[in-house]
């Protein structure tokens, strides 16, 4: 792998990085004026319109899945995970909030463990 690579993945993760900070100060600020859900709902229908020209573009055809169980599932975790987060955001200091989305690794194996009964 080239060192460029590299250097790419770096900055990649600290733009994404930023971008979380970014959201997190808009949503400190929008939370004293909006209910987190409808917070929620409208960062997912920004999502949405983001995605809509991709998806004129290609057709629903790219939708098509044998699994659309587990995608509402996820779809379902994800939402939930989201409404946590922005919720957390809205209540506590932003950098314990940060600090605490961070933690995020150390659940994973367990949640796994539990879960998906991995060993």
């Amino acid at each position: 792998m080239k060192s460029n690579d590299f250097l790419i993945g770096a900055v990649l993760i600290l733009v994404s990085e930023m971008f979380l900070v970014l959201s997190g100060m808009v949503i400190k600020q929008l939370s004293g004026e909006l209910p987190t859900e409808m917070i929620v709902f409208f960062r997912n229908l920004l999502g949405l319109a983001l995605f809509l020209p991709w998806l004129l573009r290609k057709g629903t055809g790219v939708l098509r899945t044998t699994k659309l169980r587990f995608h509402m599932m996820r779809a379902a975790v994800g939402v939930t995970a989201m409404t946590c987060l922005f919720y957390t955001w809205g209540q506590l200091p932003l950098a314990q909030a940060a600090l605490l989305k961070q933690t995020a690794p150390f659940f994973t194996p367990l949640v796994a463990f539990w879960w998906l009964k991995e060993r």
